[in-house]
């Protein structure tokens, strides 16, 4: 991709964006873009209005490869989708690609040692990481962070096995009767842990999450409960439909398939998200059946069904943050539940509400903020605090 410093500059690139925004622009001037847009190395071929969602994501993942091939952590790119909504579509474009070389010119990334660490500056936050509390039947409680690999106790015959790579399994240890017992799994905030269910299935947690499950799954049905968000992948088992109770207000019913369910309480409407097979979604008065790329959204009225954006969804579990429409609290909520920190608002920005972009969840929590500079938001930490206030920009 050609340097864009090679192209204009950081003011240049300002001034003509705020002449096509409020429509002073020159001739020119539009050529003067529209070359710099051409110069871009693009994949995909033109295209209609209604696919600009689908090249916005393009964009954003070729950003994302040019960067993946360093040894350094990716850099932030935010993209204001209510300019692009506002633009036509090559200038939609023009907007995206310069909200993007903002953020990267305005942001220094991580320094990585020679062994390939990574070093923090003073008074910066680490991400987060694998770390949960396994609490058992009797209620004895084990940090599966500090806790070697092996066997770390057993249960009416079945036995709870750290696994080499951290994640966490069951097997039955051939010795005595098996007697079903409850346990229950929480990551804290900061943390996130991967788990492997006595019937072979595979759960994601993402960060202040929980999950209970019997160490044994016998009888009719297999039944969970959980909190907060977890991502499935359940084994088929057509005799013994798999069953997750979402914080005791809906059952998603299922034989075997990929799902996510986002259920914390601080978002609003409990959320499933279909990825593969089918699942029943229900509470005490509605019911629906979920085909894949679809997600419900459970309301006071039933069930709200819509089209669902797969990766935003699933980001969290292959290590980003991926925003959409979203709200500065939304991202703020979700940076504080995984830094584990408290987000104080000391002034909030005025016509600031929808933020689009993708964040790597493994930069220190520094240069995860970088991303907010180029709106005119000022973020510093303080202890276990994120200060935010509204600053001003050049224009």
């Amino acid at each position: 991709m050609t340097d864009l410093r090679n192209l204009m500059d950081k003011q240049r690139l300002l001034q003509l964006l705020n002449k096509h925004e409020d429509g002073t622009i020159s001739e020119s001037e539009s050529i003067e873009l529209e070359e710099w847009y051409n110069s871009i190395d693009l994949k995909s071929p033109p295209i209609q209005l209604h696919e600009i969602g689908k090249l916005k994501k393009e964009m954003l993942y070729q950003f994302h490869d040019q960067f993946a091939k360093t040894s350094l952590p990716l850099p932030v790119f935010p993209v204001n989708w209510r300019l692009l909504r506002a633009a036509a579509v090559i200038s939609g474009l023009l907007i995206c690609m310069i909200a993007y070389y903002l953020s990267v010119n305005n942001s220094k990334l991580v320094t990585a040692s020679k062994n390939g660490e990574i070093s923090y500056n003073s008074g910066d936050i680490p991400p987060g990481s694998s770390r949960a509390i396994l609490i058992l039947g009797n209620g004895s409680q084990i940090d599966l962070h500090q806790s070697k690999p092996g066997i770390l106790t057993q249960q009416g015959g079945v036995q709870i096995i750290k696994k080499a790579d951290g994640t966490l399994g069951y097997h039955y240890s051939g010795n005595g009767k098996i007697e079903t017992t409850f346990n229950t799994i929480r990551t804290p905030r900061g943390g996130e842990y991967k788990l492997t269910l006595p019937d072979g299935s595979q759960v994601w947690l993402n960060a202040s999450s929980a999950i209970k499950y019997p160490t044994v799954f016998d009888g009719k049905e297999r039944r969970v409960e959980i909190s907060g968000e977890a991502y499935f992948e359940v084994e088929k088992n057509p005799a013994m439909p798999f069953i997750v109770s979402v914080n005791g207000k809906q059952d998603v019913r299922v034989l075997g398939t990929h799902f996510n369910i986002n259920a914390y309480e601080e978002e609003g409407p409990e959320k499933v998200t279909l990825l593969e097979g089918s699942v029943k979604v229900s509470d005490k008065n509605y019911a629906v059946i979920l085909h894949p790329g679809q997600q419900s959204s459970l309301t006071e009225i039933g069930f709200k069904i819509e089209e669902a954006d797969i990766d935003q969804v699933t980001a969290w579990k292959s290590g980003f943050f991926e925003f959409s429409n979203s709200s500065l609290e939304s991202i703020m909520r979700g940076i504080s539940r995984w830094y584990d920190v408290d987000v104080v608002y000391e002034s909030r920005p005025k016509d600031l509400s929808i933020f689009g972009g993708r964040i790597n969840k493994h930069l220190p929590l520094s240069k995860a903020l970088e991303m907010l500079e180029p709106y005119g938001i000022q973020a510093k930490i303080n202890g276990k605090e994120i200060l935010i206030t509204e600053k001003s920009i050049e224009k």
